[in-house]
């Protein structure tokens, strides 16, 4: 392992931030990924610590934790084995009681506000890094545009298209696949970009013209598809604890963010669920006084206050032997 661990999530915030935080190591980094949530965290730093007592791992330096907050106990443990005081950036207000408790073993740089995403905590905290590439706050600040939902505000519907280019630089990760974006995202590192290129401008160069021609066919139809499920939307009610909500949800396979943002805007709907083989999106309207992570709480979930995610553990076995309407 390099002297920096950095262990991020899978989306475009935790991707553009491992990215963000390897440049402030000088890529002297190992960067790993983690589903969303503390058990997803956990686990891999669970795998490190096994790693590390097994002899197959030496134990990094320095340790940077993004878009994302393990478990207390884990916090615990890792710094025990460790000795290491983990550097954490995130922006999920689900996980404060853990800032509030873990501060003598973790040092954490957060936001709870809704307006900074991990990879702009990154790059305000690590600015000095970042003089020699200006171009790099142009993606810092489409990537938090994204990934606060403030890429769809009229301030950004601005006549170079920023908004709307914040949701196509998100297209080409799921495009691309980790790997390639990032090896794309780090050659542009030694390329002659400046400061002042428009944001769409800047991805074709980074991309490729061909690239990002791909990128908005795949987007068109995506529309189509999303626009589909919209419509197939079926209606529920959830009781958690005290209060009852009225939900639209859908089954689908891909662009969950985008489907729940859509089903938000049915009538009488207090949020949006999308469900994908147990994965559970919650979305819900940014003038709705209602906070999502309150109900992936329930399914031991978490995230924002406008937008939570939540794992089921099915069953199928028992599922599918409850479901047995005759006896042979």
């Amino acid at each position: 392992m390099k002297t920096t661990l950095i262990v991020t999530h899978t989306d475009l915030d935790g991707v553009m931030a491992g990215l963000t935080a390897d440049q402030t190591s000088q890529s002297d980094a190992t960067i790993l990924y983690a589903e969303a949530g503390a058990p997803g965290i956990d686990a891999v730093l669970q795998q490190v610590l096994d790693d590390i007592e097994a002899g197959k791992l030496r134990k990094p330096a320095h340790v940077m934790l993004l878009d994302n907050t393990p478990s207390m106990q884990m916090l615990m443990q890792f710094n025990q084995v460790t000795g290491v005081q983990p550097v954490i950036y995130d922006h999920h207000v689900s996980n404060a009681p853990v800032w509030a408790e873990a501060t003598t073993v973790a040092r954490f740089i957060t936001d709870d506000t809704g307006t900074s995403s991990a990879t702009e905590l990154v790059f305000k905290d690590q600015r000095a890094a970042f003089t020699t590439l200006p171009f790099w706050q142009t993606l810092v600040t489409l990537t938090n545009l994204y990934d606060t939902w403030m890429w769809q505000d009229a301030a950004y519907d601005d006549d170079v298209a920023t908004g709307s280019t914040a949701q196509v630089l998100n297209e080409v990760l799921y495009f691309l696949g980790r790997e390639r974006f990032s090896t794309r995202i780090t050659a542009a590192k030694e390329a002659s970009i400046s400061s002042h290129e428009k944001p769409r401008d800047l991805l074709t160069k980074i991309f490729s013209p061909v690239i990002m021609g791909l990128v908005d066919d795949r987007m068109a139809a995506n529309a189509a598809y999303v626009l589909k499920k919209a419509e197939a939307a079926e209606f529920g009610d959830l009781t958690v604890g005290a209060t009852t909500y009225h939900y639209a949800y859908v089954t689908a396979s891909k662009q969950m963010s985008e489907i729940g943002n859509a089903l938000t805007s049915l009538q009488d709907v207090d949020f949006g669920l999308v469900i994908n083989n147990g994965a559970l999106s919650f979305r819900v309207a940014k003038d709705k006084d209602v906070d999502v992570s309150l109900v992936a709480a329930a399914f031991n979930g978490g995230g924002h206050a406008k937008a939570s995610g939540a794992k089921l553990r099915l069953d199928w076995p028992a599922i599918l032997q409850q479901a047995v309407t005759t006896e042979n």
